[in-house]
């Protein structure tokens, strides 16, 4: 279970004697996410703003359409902002960036055995960075 928000920032205010400013809304407000962005002038953001589940966008059209919407708009909403006003921010993006494609295989989830050109290998699927 994921305790309330409330509670986890309580939590790393006891562990740590730091605050977490929270800001609740959608980064597809754009005037809600600019807002609250100019109120801590961000030297860097952790991006983790998506829906993030991709059983839930393949359930139909209008699931895939309010993924596809929020996740894209989103990125688009933080990186706008970042460039109008926090132009020396960095920005770790999370989540998914389309890295699935199509192939022609199956999607797996965690790892796959590929050949080519001889040589064969198991690595982190469907990406493996570095």
């Amino acid at each position: 279970p994921i305790a309330p928000i409330q509670q986890r920032i309580q939590r790393w205010r006891d562990l740590t004697g730091k605050s977490i400013d929270l800001f609740m809304g959608d980064i597809n407000n754009y005037s809600f996410l600019i807002n609250s962005l100019r109120q801590f002038q961000p030297d860097s953001i952790v991006h983790f703003g998506e829906q993030r589940s991709a059983p839930f966008s393949m359930i139909d059209r209008e699931h895939a359409v309010l993924t596809q919407s929020n996740n894209v708009m989103g990125n688009l909403n933080i990186l706008y902002a970042m460039r109008e006003e926090f132009p020396d921010a960095h920005l770790v993006k999370l989540g998914t960036m389309g890295e699935y494609g199509t192939p022609d295989i199956d999607i797996e989830e965690g790892y796959i055995t590929i050949e080519h050109n001889g040589r064969k290998d198991t690595v982190p699927y469907p990406k493996q960075p570095g």
